[in-house]
C-alpha cells in the first residue's frame, strides 16, 4: 500500500483560552550549506522484518517567498532504507517454484531529492518522492515534522490521500515475480484521510520535545484498512532542525474470512552528525578565522610551489623537445622503423617522437616514410599517421604529406591530377593512377592497375579484389611532385606493360572449363594472361578473374602455361 499525498491542510488549535504562549517561537535552520546526517532504523511486526539506513540533508539555498512572505529553504536529500532479508526461491516435488515472501518494503529504499521547505516546517514541493509501502510516507520527509506557529503549543495537520492497494487473485498461483507481486494480482485506488495531532509538552536546555498522535482511515478500500499510532520527538531550537524522532504504527486490515490483522511498525531516526547549524562563538569565530588564514597561507606557499614546479617542468619539457637528436638515438629508431612491419612495434616510439619540435633529419624521415608504405597494406589510417610523423623530420615530405594521405585510399577525392595516359603510357600491376569515376566529373579517385591491354587497363581499389575494366583516357597519373614519396610498386616504371603479350595471343581463346585443384569448384571463361604466379580469365558475361596459378588443376596450370608461351597465335595448343 502506498499513500500520494496531497498538500498540506493545517490547523492550529490551543489547548484553552487559559493556555499561556510558549517561547521562544520553533523555525528550521536556514544557514545555507549546513549539513544533517541521520541514522534511520524500521521494524515490522516483532522484529521479523528490520530495516537499517541513513538520510542526508542539505541546506542548499534561499528562495525569496511569494508577495513579500519569509524566504523558502531548499534542502537536498539524500539516502537509503536497506534489509538484508531476500526472498528465496524453492524447488519442490516435479519441478514446482515456489517464492519465500519478499520483505514487504522490498530489499532497498533510496532516495535523492531536493524539498522546499517553510521554516515551520510546511514541505512545498518535492522534487523526486520516494513513498513506502503499508502508507508509511516518503522516506525523504523522515526528519522532518511540521512546527507550530508562534504561541501555540497543539497543531493538527490534516492530508487527503490516495491510497494504492494490491490484492492477489486467488484464481492464479503466486508466480516468482520481482518484489512478489504477479501481473494477476488487482490494483486498486481509494481515497484516505490522515490526521496527526502534535503538542509540545516541554523544553529544556533550547531542546523541545513534541508529541504527535496519528490516524488514518481508509474506509473505503476493498478490505477496509486504518493505521494508528504515536510518536516523540526533540527539536534543537538552537540548531534548528529535529535530533531525534521516534514513532511508532499500528497497520489494522481484514482478510477476505473476516479476520482481522494488526501489523506494528516502529521507526527511529537519530542525527548522528551536522554541520555548520549551531551560530559560533566569540571564541569560535576568532578560532576560525585563525584557521582560514592559515589555511589560506597554506594555499598561497601551495600554489606557488606548485607553480614552480611546473615552470621547471614546462623548462624541461621545452628542452627535451627542442634537444638534439644523438647519434645512437637516430641508428636505434630508424632500425626500429627499418625491421618493423606492424602497428603495435611502433606505436610507442611515434608517441615519443611526435612531441618532439620539427627539425631536418631527411634520413629518419625517410626510414619513416618506408615504414609508413609497408604499413599501407594493412591500414591506411596507420599509414597516414606515419606520413605525418615523416613530414616531422623533412619539409619535402611536409609539402606532399596531405596529398600523399589522399593517394592511399580509393574513397579519396584527387583535385590535383599528374599527366594523363595514353596507349602508349605503361602500366604494370600494382601501379597507382587516378580514375574519373564518370565522364566529365571531374572526380578523380585512386586505382591500382591490375593488367594493360592497349587502350584498356583493369584496375581495382586499395584493399578490394573486385576489378574493373576501364579505358586509358578516363586515368591519369599522380602529379610527379608525389611520385618519389609513393611506395615503390605503386610507382610509375619504364618497363613494358603488366602482362604485355602481342595482340594476336592475348585476343580471347575459346572458352573452356577451369577447375580448382580440389575439383569441387569450376567456371566456363577463356585464358587472358598469366603473370606473378596469377592467372586472368575473362567470363561469358565479361567479368574478370585473376586466379592464383597453384590453386589451379594440374591439368588447368599446364594449359596456361603453354598459353602464355604461344607467342606465335598459329602454334598449336595443346586441348584440355
Amino acid at each position: 500500500m502506498v499513500g500520494l499525498s496531497s498538500p498540506l491542510l493545517v490547523a492550529q488549535t490551543s489547548s484553552g483560552q487559559d493556555e499561556q504562549p510558549r517561547e521562544p517561537t520553533l523555525t528550521y535552520s536556514d544557514r545555507v550549506n549546513a549539513i544533517a546526517e541521520y541514522k534511520v532504523t524500521l521494524t515490522i511486526g516483532t522484529g521479523a522484518e528490520a530495516y537499517s539506513g541513513e538520510l542526508q540533508y542539505t541546506i542548499e539555498r534561499l528562495e525569496p517567498g511569494e508577495d513579500g512572505a519569509e524566504p523558502i529553504s531548499v534542502w537536498g536529500v539524500k539516502g537509503k532504507l536497506e534489509t538484508d532479508q531476500r526472498s528465496r526461491m524453492k524447488i519442490g516435488a516435479f519441478g514446482s517454484i515456489t517464492r519465500t515472501q519478499e520483505p514487504l518494503l522490498g530489499t532497498s529504499n533510496r532516495v535523492s531529492s531536493r524539498i522546499k521547505l517553510s521554516s515551520l516546517g510546511r514541505v512545498l514541493e518535492t522534487s523526486r518522492s520516494t513513498q513506502l509501502e503499508l502508507v508509511l510516507g516518503d522516506l525523504g520527509h523522515f526528519a522532518i515534522w511540521p512546527l507550530p506557529q508562534k504561541g501555540k503549543a497543539k497543531w493538527e495537520v490534516v492530508d487527503p490521500l490516495m491510497v494504492q492497494q494490491s490484492t492477489r487473485d486467488q484464481r492464479f498461483p503466486r508466480m516468482p515475480f520481482p518484489m512478489g507481486r504477479s501481473p494477476f494480482d488487482k490494483q486498486q485506488t481509494s481515497a484516505a484521510i490522515e490526521s496527526a495531532k502534535y503538542e509540545l509538552v516541554s523544553t529544556k536546555d533550547f531542546v523541545s520535545t513534541i508529541r504527535q498522535t496519528y490516524e488514518l482511515k481508509a474506509e473505503h478500500s476493498d478490505p477496509p484498512f486504518s493505521l494508528s499510532g504515536s510518536g516523540e520527538a526533540k527539536f534543537d531550537q538552537r540548531r534548528g532542525i529535529f535530533t531525534e524522532l521516534n514513532w511508532s504504527r499500528e497497520v489494522l486490515s481484514s482478510t477476505e474470512a473476516g479476520a482481522e490483522v494488526r501489523l506494528p511498525v516502529q521507526i527511529s531516526v537519530k542525527l548522528e552528525h551536522d554541520l555548520g547549524f549551531l551560530p559560533l562563538t566569540p571564541e569560535q569565530k576568532i578560532q576560525r578565522a585563525k584557521a582560514a588564514k592559515e589555511n589560506e597561507a597554506r594555499m598561497a606557499k601551495a600554489r606557488a610551489e606548485a607553480e614552480v614546479r611546473a615552470k621547471e617542468h614546462q623548462e624541461k619539457q621545452r628542452l627535451e623537445k627542442e634537444r638534439p637528436f644523438t647519434a645512437d638515438e637516430l641508428k636505434k629508431w630508424m632500425a626500429t622503423f627499418d625491421d618493423s612491419s606492424d602497428y603495435s612495434d611502433t606505436v610507442l616510439l611515434r608517441s615519443k617522437l611526435m612531441i618532439k619540435a620539427d627539425r631536418e633529419e631527411p634520413e629518419l624521415a625517410h626510414s619513416i616514410l618506408e615504414y609508413a608504405n609497408r604499413l599501407q597494406k594493412q591500414s591506411t589510417s596507420f599509414s597516414g599517421m606515419f606520413v605525418d610523423l615523416a613530414a616531422k623530420f623533412d619539409p619535402k615530405i611536409k609539402e606532399v604529406a596531405d596529398l600523399r594521405k589522399k593517394l592511399s585510399a580509393s574513397h579519396a577525392r584527387v583535385t590535383e591530377l599528374g599527366d594523363p595516359i595514353d596507349e602508349g603510357t605503361p602500366l604494370h600491376e600494382g601501379q597507382l593512377v587516378l580514375m574519373e569515376r564518370r565522364a566529365g566529373s571531374n572526380d578523380y579517385r585512386p586505382k591500382l592497375v591490375v593488367r594493360q591491354d592497349g587502350s584498356s587497363v583493369w584496375v581495382r581499389d586499395f584493399n578490394s579484389k573486385r576489378i574493373e575494366d576501364t579505358e586509358g583516357a578516363k586515368l591519369c597519373l599522380p602529379p610527379a611532385r608525389v611520385l618519389a614519396y609513393l611506395p615503390e610498386e605503386q610507382r610509375p616504371k619504364a618497363e613494358a606493360p603488366v602482362a604485355a603479350m602481342d595482340p594476336d595471343v592475348s585476343s580471347p581463346l575459346a572458352p573452356r572449363t577451369w577447375k580448382d585443384r580440389t575439383g569441387r569448384f569450376s567456371v566456363e571463361a577463356a585464358f587472358l594472361w598469366l603473370q606473378d604466379g596469377k592467372v586472368g580469365l575473362k567470363k561469358s558475361d565479361g567479368g574478370m578473374l585473376a586466379i592464383p596459378l597453384d590453386r589451379l588443376s594440374p591439368e588447368d596450370q599446364a594449359y596456361s602455361k603453354q598459353a602464355m608461351e604461344a607467342a606465335n597465335p598459329f602454334k598449336a595448343i595443346t586441348a584440355q
